[in-house]
């Protein structure tokens, strides 16, 4: 029988060949064709970044992408995608259709805002809770069409840091019984806020609603101002008087008995910041807690 490698051998050697001449001929054809177009590939890089709104529920940013269009004809961005990483993780991704006539010769600026969840944020990056900033980096692949080279991937990127501001926390401390006779009880509910941040916090009100074993035992609005320092707390004093005349003697055998009580404690902290974009903010509150009475 006839051998047929030898002749696979040639064949194949032939066709190696054959690409090894075409494509550096095609390479060169394109950029020999785009060089006689005077065609050049447009610059990309992020000037700005800035805060456009900060919250304890997210946080809004705007970065400044500056396009380059260095030929002497406009050109046309058809769109970008991008991928936000924060710590080195991906987190947020995208791709927007956004086109962009570019001038010969002339820059264009595109803002590109991005707003940052702060629950999903922690809910996918649960170590980022006891930080106060976290590094994020931005990538970019711009696609233009251009003049001879077709779609054309460019890219750019940039690094910053934002800030992560935690939720007061707010808790029962103490609720103390001041004074008790046949017509009525006052007692003293304490609340202690915790501030967690790395800045500064001022209370300057508080609405609130005390419930006791499911009763209103008080409601009604402080304002009491607490600072509150860089991981420091403060003490929120809530004054209670029960009329025991009105609300019966089952109250007062409460207020004499050992057991603890069922408190709820239910309004909104009304809050001043030292970060300039959170200078005010509102924080609503529900909390229950087995409270004990304590007794002079």
């Amino acid at each position: 029988m006839r051998s047929t490698r030898g002749h696979v051998s040639k064949r194949l050697i032939c066709c190696l060949s054959f690409l090894l001449l075409v494509i550096p001929t095609a390479c060169s054809t394109i950029g020999s064709l785009a060089g006689q177009a005077g065609v050049q590939l447009p610059g990309a890089e992020f000037t700005g970044a800035r805060l456009r709104g900060l919250s304890f529920d997210r946080v809004d940013l705007e970065l400044d992408l500056q396009i380059t269009n260095p030929n002497p004809l406009a050109i046309r961005l058809s769109g970008f995608s991008y991928d936000m990483s924060i710590e080195e993780r991906s987190f947020i991704q995208g791709t927007e259709d956004r086109e962009v006539n570019l001038k010969a010769n002339g820059k264009s600026t595109v803002p590109l805002p991005l707003t940052i969840s702060f629950d999903h944020l922690y809910t996918l990056f649960k170590d980022l809770r006891q930080k106060d900033t976290a590094e994020y980096l931005l990538q970019c692949s711009l696609f233009f069409d251009l003049p001879v080279l077709g779609r054309t991937e460019i890219p750019a990127s940039r690094r910053g840091d934002v800030p992560l501001p935690k939720i007061p926390s707010v808790n029962i401390r103490s609720l103390a019984l001041e004074r008790l006779d046949l017509s009525g009880a006052d007692l003293m509910l304490s609340v202690q806020l915790e501030n967690p941040n790395a800045f500064a916090m001022a209370l300057k009100g508080m609405q609130y609603q005390v419930f006791v074993n499911d009763q209103t035992w008080a409601s009604g609005e402080t304002d009491e101002q607490v600072p509150l320092a860089e991981r420091g707390n403060g003490l929120v004093r809530i004054p209670i008087s029960l009329d025991l005349l009105r609300m019966g003697t089952s109250i007062a055998d409460l207020l004499r008995a050992s057991e603890p009580l069922s408190v709820r404690l239910l309004g909104d902290l009304d809050l001043n910041t030292s970060l300039p974009l959170l200078d005010h903010a509102h924080i609503p509150f529900d909390l229950r807690s087995d409270t004990e009475i304590t007794r002079p």
